[in-house]
């Protein structure tokens, strides 16, 4: 699978890895504040959708298998797999209205425990 994925453009592979960093399932408004690569984050999710590695939902995008999931993330090198998530946290925590705040709580606090110490 790995494989598969290095095949893909760059923008598609760091799309996905985002996407592999939020979980299985990520709201587009989600993937697009956490991206690097701005609102092309979730249109380069377009090139996943095309290779068949993830489906578009209500408003989202969702990896068609755990193991697609698993392997988009170990793209991400080891040493900055951390800084990533400390990185998507504090996106999230700073640009989540207080009014969704309870319901994004976890999702926050999940990114924030994979960080460094």
């Amino acid at each position: 699978m790995v494989g598969k994925l290095t095949r893909l453009p760059a923008v598609t592979q760091q799309a996905l890895q985002q996407l592999a960093c939020l979980g299985n399932v990520a709201e587009i408004t989600m993937l697009s504040t956490v991206s690097d690569l701005g609102g092309a984050g979730p249109r380069a999710s377009v090139g996943g959708r095309r290779q068949e590695l993830v489906e578009r939902q209500e408003g989202s995008y969702k990896f068609i298998h755990d193991r697609v999931q698993e392997a988009a993330y170990s793209l991400i090198p080891e040493e900055l797999r951390a800084a990533t998530n400390l990185r998507i946290g504090r996106l999230l925590a700073a640009h989540t209205p207080p009014e969704k705040r309870e319901e994004a709580i976890f999702e926050i606090v999940n990114q924030l425990n994979r960080a460094p110490r």
